[in-house]
Formats: C-alpha cells, structure tokens, sequence
C-alpha cells in the first residue's frame, strides 16, 4: 500500500516548517500528479492562512497552482 504525504504536507504548512515541505517534497517525487495537486493545493491553503509566505512561495516554485477552486469553485488563497 502506498503511503499518502498529503497530510504531512499539511501539516508541515500550518506550521511554518520549510525546510520540511522541501524534503518532503524532494524525497518524494513520484508523488501520482492528481494527489499532489490536491495535497500542494491544501497545503498552500494552510500556509497562507497561517501567513508563511516562505512556504507559499516554496508550493508555488514547485508547482502549486495558485488559483486552485474548491469543490464550490471558490478560490482558495492567493
């Protein structure tokens, strides 16, 4: 069974750790494209909530889309 970094991720926003979203994200480059999309477009979220604009920059720099919708088509963050 694979393991999901997603809420790793998560959680590593909303607590302002950069330098473990980029070892997270480094280590882990098979990420399936479809989950880290989800799991870049939380994560984003929370960092910007949280006002770490280093990580929103970071999640941005490796790909994160910066006008991610929900499910409403609200625009997120950003």
């Amino acid at each position: 069974m694979e393991y999901y970094y997603g809420e790793q991720l998560t959680q590593y926003a909303e607590k302002g750790d950069l330098e473990g979203i980029r070892v997270l994200l480094e280590k882990h480059q098979e990420f399936d494209e479809e989950r880290i999309e989800e799991a870049m477009k939380t994560a984003l979220f929370a960092a910007s909530r949280k006002g770490h604009t280093g990580i929103v920059k970071m999640l941005i720099d490796y790909g994160a889309n910066v006008v991610s919708t929900d499910e409403l088509e609200v625009i997120l963050c950003c």
